[in-house]
């Protein structure tokens, strides 16, 4: 670092401000060599573990080496999930039919680089109010999605800007739902997985998780015990009880991206998406 540091390069400057950088770690940890050597090519050699730029699959493996050991993160201070990778590897950025080597993203992809930031942090491109642009920046990209998921719609985030979630979270609402907290991070599913946060039997707990959670919504002036009434309603006994995924779940009624309570005037549409003799007698 102090020989790029002198040439004031921009990876030296966003590494002074890298979460690994606070951690003790040094260039050599990802990038492999021998800092303690000061001849150039001896220290930058294969034979000291120098491997340079990692590139595609091999960028998420180096991180990995740390973030998929939990023994090594709880004892350099580190108290959160760890096995990321592995996850990622199930998840639906691995590309291919059974093929969880490849990856449509890698760490850097979402974490950047060099000047790795906490997700609490507002300059970090996960933090709540970034993290929605993130993801838009390929969800949004038709021609890009094309490559992957043909059939997956592109206008999520025009969506989500109507919701109420997309409205708070623009002018400034930390608290409020994004691609994270409804579709998590690294372990994103595709909704027909059942172990998707956003399958249909799931995604009452998901949407609970927040809206159950007195704490969370206290400063919106909202009840919370819309998950308890759900539970015993004959639509949340038809789909929880009776497991029968054809009973609406709150993004049925409420909308998912572009979620807003139906009001008086579209309660009746609404109803009626699924009661359609209901709705035409009335």
């Amino acid at each position: 670092h102090s020989c790029h540091g002198a040439l004031d390069d921009a990876p030296s400057q966003a590494f002074a401000r890298d979460v690994h950088r606070r951690a003790g770690l040094t260039c050599a940890d990802c990038h492999g060599g021998d800092p303690s050597d000061d001849d150039m090519e001896s220290s930058m050699s294969a034979a000291k573990g120098f491997i340079g730029i990692p590139t595609g699959r091999a960028i998420s493996e180096r991180c990995a080496k740390c973030h998929d050991d939990a023994e090594e993160m709880h004892a350099r201070g580190y108290t959160g999930k760890t096995g990321q990778l592995r996850m990622l590897r199930r998840s639906a950025h691995a590309q291919g039919m059974g093929d969880h080597t490849t990856l449509i993203l890698q760490c850097t992809d979402c974490h950047d680089a060099h000047g790795i930031r906490r997700t609490d942090d507002p300059s970090a491109p996960v933090s709540p109010l970034k993290v929605v642009s993130l993801c838009s920046s390929c969800h949004s990209n038709p021609s890009y999605m094309r490559r992957y998921n043909p059939a997956l719609p592109t206008d999520q985030l025009d969506k989500y800007r109507t919701s109420v979630h997309g409205e708070r979270n623009l002018r400034g609402d930390t608290k409020v739902a994004t691609c994270a907290d409804c579709h998590s991070a690294h372990d994103i599913r595709t909704a027909k997985e059942a172990t998707s946060s956003v399958h249909p039997l799931n995604i009452p707990e998901t949407c609970g998780r927040c809206h159950s959670d007195p704490g969370h919504m206290s400063s919106y002036g909202l009840p919370t015990n819309q998950l308890a009434l759900f539970r015993r309603s004959v639509h949340g006994i038809a789909l929880l009880e009776k497991r029968d995924l054809s009973a609406p779940s709150c993004n049925d009624c409420h909308g998912n991206h572009g979620a807003v309570p139906p009001n008086v005037s579209s309660i009746s549409n609404v109803c009626g998406t699924c009661h359609a003799l209901n709705a035409e007698l009335f």
